[in-house]
């Protein structure tokens, strides 16, 4: 799986970024009490481990985390192999946006 596509530069790359987490995409698969689940990739064959989000109404989005101990791995498919490349890439982005929030909005951890 490639990093990125060929014909984009990642200069353009990233300022489609910087706009996707500025301005909302509008994504008409996700509607009001859309619920989706993935298993995580270390789950030893229980696949009620993983990770659950759920749109509701109000157009909130609601994570549960659903392990009884311990993190949930979703594995990067260049170096362990992962049967969610779409969640890691998507959980990578999450991450960024959520650097970028705590640069405007400082939170104590």
């Amino acid at each position: 799986m490639p990093r990125h596509p060929k014909k984009l530069s990642e200069k353009i790359l990233r300022q489609a970024l910087d706009q996707l987490l500025e301005e909302p995409l509008p994504l008409p698969e996700i509607t009001s009490n859309t619920l989706t689940f993935r298993t995580e990739d270390d789950c030893d064959g229980n696949l009620g481990q993983g990770l659950q989000l759920r749109m509701s109404p109000d157009g909130d989005v609601w994570v549960l985390s659903l392990k009884r101990m311990g993190a949930l791995r979703f594995r990067n498919g260049m170096i362990g192999g992962t049967s969610s490349p779409h969640t890691h890439n998507a959980l990578r982005l999450l991450m960024l946006a959520m650097i970028k929030d705590d640069e405007l909005h400082k939170q104590r951890r």
